[in-house]
Formats: structure tokens, C-alpha cells, sequence
């Protein structure tokens, strides 16, 4: 067995399993000693609309454990799952594995697993748009709604659908997820947990510029402000 392989077997994991026409995760403990299983790429029933996929075409990848080798991939933002194509062809989920880093190499995203910090203790695929000592994360959201019957005879039937839902942003400071960043400046400002000099900094800044806290790019920009001056 070629090393490459050997590292593929430790870091790739099946989890894909059909239910109910839909796929899901089928666990959160991994065994990474199990390896790997062939499975078919998931196939969405015709009934549902949308698509569970941020974009549904295969991407080319990087894994930051694999070095030299490009795979084929796609965020299922549905169910928080990364599908790599293996080099056998077939379809696997990738362990969420706080160390690994998956690049999309056209878009330049760069997505890795921080814990949610819910109370099933799970980690989850953010986007992450700036890498400083505070980071800033993009958390993707598709949402899947069952299928609607009409209950008057009147009212139409709507069926089951996967719907992209607004993107979310957070935040990680010494190791810790915030929670979602808020639209209002002095709630975000309190999130930071910083001192007053610092605070009235930023809010200046913030207003100065005129960034918008649920906007991306403006995030990005109030963020890259952060890092460099070191709040």
C-alpha cells in the first residue's frame, strides 16, 4: 500500500448514508480504524427542489495533510459534510478534523472544522475569511424543508426543498467560537471583550468607513483593521 494511500485511509471517512431519500450524517464518533467504505455518489430524490451542495459541480481540492495531490470535492452545506472523490472514484466524507485544511483551488476558500460549540460537543465546516489572530469565520447555511400538502384544496401542495439560507459570521478569539457577530455595533464591540480605548477605536472605525456587520466584505475589511493593530 503507497504511503499516500496509507495517509488517505487515516484522514477519509464514510459517513454518507441514505434515508428517506436524503442524506445525512450517520454519526458523530468516527473510527478512523474502519477505512474505507464504497458508496455511491448521493443522489437526491426528484421530488426535492434545490440542492443540499454550495455549489453543486465537483471543485478541485487541497488537503493540507496530503501534499503534492489535488482531489475532486463539494461542501454539502445541508448537512455539514465536505464529499471528496477518492482516487478509486468513488464518494467519501472527509473526518472533521480540527488540523486538516480543505482549499478550493479556483475560488482560493479555504474551509477547516472548529467545534460549534453546542452541547453534542460537534465540530462543523467554516469558511474561513481572515486567519489573523482573531479569525473570522463564515458559516454556511443550506436548510431543508418537508414536503407542504395542501390541507384546504385550495392551498397547493409545495415539496420538499433544499433552500440556501443567508451566510453567518463569527468569530474565533484565543480558541473560543463566539456567537453568531451581531448587526449592532456595540453588541459586537462587547462580544471582543476588550478594553474602552480599544473599543472606541473600532467603533470609530467602524463608523468612519461605514461597514455593515452582516456584510462580508466589510467584515473582512473591519477584521484585516483588528489583526493588524493588534486588539
Amino acid at each position: 500500500m503507497s504511503k499516500i494511500y496509507a495517509v488517505i485511509l487515516l484522514i477519509l471517512t464514510p459517513t454518507l448514508a441514505m434515508s428517506q431519500g436524503l442524506v445525512f450524517n450517520s454519526g458523530n464518533s468516527i473510527n478512523k480504524s474502519t477505512g474505507l467504505v464504497e458508496i455511491d455518489p448521493a443522489v437526491l430524490n426528484e421530488s426535492h427542489t434545490g440542492s443540499p451542495y454550495i455549489t453543486e459541480e465537483l471543485s478541485d481540492i487541497t488537503l493540507s495533510k496530503i501534499e503534492g495531490k489535488t482531489f475532486k470535492a463539494r461542501y454539502n452545506a445541508a448537512h455539514d459534510v465536505m464529499e471528496v472523490v477518492g482516487e478509486d472514484g468513488k464518494h467519501y466524507n472527509l473526518v472533521r478534523d480540527p488540523e486538516l485544511e480543505v482549499t478550493f483551488i479556483r475560488s482560493g476558500q479555504n474551509y477547516r472544522v472548529f467545534n460549534l460549540g453546542n452541547e453534542s460537543n460537534d465540530n462543523g465546516f467554516f469558511v474561513v475569511l481572515n486567519d489573523g489572530d482573531i479569525k473570522l469565520l463564515k458559516k454556511e447555511i443550506i436548510k431543508f424543508y418537508d414536503e407542504e400538502f395542501s390541507t384546504t384544496g385550495y392551498d397547493k401542495a409545495k415539496p420538499a426543498k433544499f433552500k440556501r439560507e443567508k451566510d453567518e459570521f463569527y468569530f474565533m478569539k484565543d480558541g473560543v467560537l463566539s456567537t453568531e457577530i451581531p448587526r449592532n455595533k456595540k453588541s459586537f464591540i462587547s462580544l471582543l471583550n476588550i478594553d474602552s480605548n480599544k473599543e472606541n477605536k473600532i467603533l470609530s472605525y467602524i463608523k468612519k468607513n461605514r461597514l455593515k456587520l452582516n456584510d462580508e466584505q466589510d467584515l473582512i475589511t473591519l477584521f484585516t483593521y483588528i489583526n493588524i493593530n493588534k486588539f
